[in-house]
């Protein structure tokens, strides 16, 4: 669930997560660079133990009371994060599946720390996810079909699988925005449609929207500009 702010905005936590932090640094650094809409929307960098978090807030669009939360970690490569606390309340997850052959194990073992962790709620959906098979251009590189596979034996059917090349931001956007428009959805979902508001600023709708809503119609906000619909197939910032 989303953290509110005394301001009403609304902050959805998303998570870089994998077994390279130099991957996943740079990924966090390109979401960063495209994705900020103004000036002084800058890094923050908080000491954890022999790592550092990394924690950048980015708006969304026309949007003004939900925002992102970007967070991973950097440090020594090769020393592996213990998340326990770091993944607490996080509302989705980008996780960087390194491609190269010799690093399979590490990212099962990334893989299996999220099951440990999540369990059920990657399984059911709660937790969005996705991954980002990377370094695509290299040879030596594992077939997306096994990757497929090892997250169909761990139930993880559902997550989606984007080829990238992080060096050149390819599909980098793309998942991002899938992964934030799923938390969004997560959190609409519970709030129920039989609320009749809007799911990011919670205006009530109107009379005539309501009926709409109920319908099926894609409805905007008249205060946020976001529209949306109740069977959840339409989301647009």
């Amino acid at each position: 669930m989303p953290s509110k702010r005394a301001d009403g905005t609304l902050v959805f936590i998303v998570i870089v997560y994998g077994p390279s932090i130099s991957e996943n640094i740079k990924v966090f650094k390109w979401i960063h660079e495209k994705e900020k809409n103004e000036e002084g929307i800058n890094i923050k960098q908080i000491p954890m133990g022999q790592n550092i978090l990394q924690s950048v807030d980015l708006p969304i669009g026309k949007v003004s009371n939900v925002v992102f939360q970007l967070i991973t970690v950097t440090g020594q490569q090769g020393h592996k994060i213990k998340y326990e606390n770091l993944l607490k309340g996080v509302d989705g997850i980008l996780f960087i599946w390194d491609s190269l052959l010799d690093q399979w194990s590490e990212n099962i073992w990334s893989l299996n720390e999220l099951l440990r962790l999540y369990g059920d709620k990657l399984i059911l959906t709660e937790v969005p996810i996705v991954v980002l098979a990377d370094k695509r251009d290299l040879e030596d590189i594992v077939e997306i079909s096994k990757i497929r596979q090892a997250l169909d034996t761990a139930k993880l059917n559902h997550v989606l699988i984007y080829e990238t090349i992080v060096d050149q931001g390819i599909n980098v956007k793309r998942a991002f925005v899938y992964v934030g428009r799923q938390t969004v959805l997560n959190h609409y979902r519970k709030l129920g449609i039989n609320d009749y508001k809007c799911p990011l600023c919670y205006s009530s709708l109107s009379g005539n929207q309501a009926q709409r809503f109920m319908h099926g119609e894609i409805i905007r906000c008249k205060y946020c500009d976001v529209e949306f619909n109740a069977e959840l197939t339409s989301l647009k910032l």
